[in-house]
């Protein structure tokens, strides 16, 4: 699996043919990727908040108590969770809506192998002096969405560049909007 990460990491455009062929479930996608992934950037959001704190605004930089802390990173894993599958049914409607029968499997790789390095990103967040790279490999989860969505869904053909935004755009407006709610509930609780 780490190998398989990596590949998809450091050579993109290679591996999605790969991934294309491979044999993976929609179950097996959210049990050996996304739950796993998801746990990784709920523990790194717990130590953050726990042991490092946060700097809301103007306010002095706040910790979180071990049972605040926890709350949240187990609210933020289960909230990863359906983030993740209500944005791949959503873009399996939009797609569906200008070709009526392809294989969504197709889909939930596409997010979910994409997803990978934002996950992975999170460990960045922990350390306040380069915490922008989390951003940087954010836009990189973009850039791979890109690559899978072109080898993988040439049926879109002309639709493929206004369907990449609308994808990006799906995703961006699900994860902004679930995790700008649970943040601005986590630290007005700490003013």
């Amino acid at each position: 699996m780490i190998n398989f990460i990596i590949e998809i990491l450091l050579h993109p455009k290679k591996c999605w043919d790969y991934i294309e062929q491979k044999s993976l479930t929609k179950i097996g996608l959210f049990l050996y990727y996304v739950i796993p992934f998801a746990i990784f950037a709920s523990l790194m959001s717990f130590s953050r908040l726990t042991f490092i704190g946060i700097k809301p605004n103007i306010f002095p930089v706040k910790k979180a108590d071990f049972f605040s802390g926890l709350s949240y990173s187990v609210i933020e894993l289960v909230l990863l969770v359906f983030a993740m599958w209500i944005s791949i049914i959503l873009i399996n409607i939009t797609i569906e809506s200008i070709k009526s029968k392809f294989n969504t499997l197709l889909t939930y790789k596409l997010v979910v192998l994409s997803a990978i390095p934002a996950f992975l990103g999170e460990l960045f967040i922990l350390f306040p002096a380069v915490s922008f790279i989390s951003i940087i490999i954010y836009g990189y989860s973009l850039y791979l969405i890109y690559c899978g969505m072109k080898k993988m869904f040439k049926f879109l053909e002309e639709k493929f560049l206004s369907m990449f935004f609308i994808v990006v755009i799906i995703l961006i407006f699900i994860f902004k909007f679930i995790f700008g709610i649970l943040n601005t509930m986590f630290i007005n609780s700490l003013k």
